[in-house]
């Protein structure tokens, strides 16, 4: 059965989160595209980071990465 990374079984409509950090922000007075990378690699391969560019910062949330 397909898991997250705490063993928790995952299905079909559940929502997961990935966390990212952001490597680049285009210069915009309200909302702006972001390029994020993935603070995990997917184990056991160390290299194995998830790059996404263009992605509105309308659609991402703040971590407080004190509380996280």
């Amino acid at each position: 059965m397909p898991h997250d990374k705490f063993n928790k079984p995952i299905k079909v409509g559940d929502e997961v989160i990935i966390r990212f950090k952001v490597e680049s922000v285009t210069p915009s007075e309200e909302y702006c595209n972001a390029q994020l990378k993935s603070i995990e690699s997917m184990p056991p391969y160390p290299d194995s980071f998830i790059t996404l560019s263009a992605v509105n910062t309308r659609q991402t949330e703040k971590v407080d990465t004190a509380t996280a």
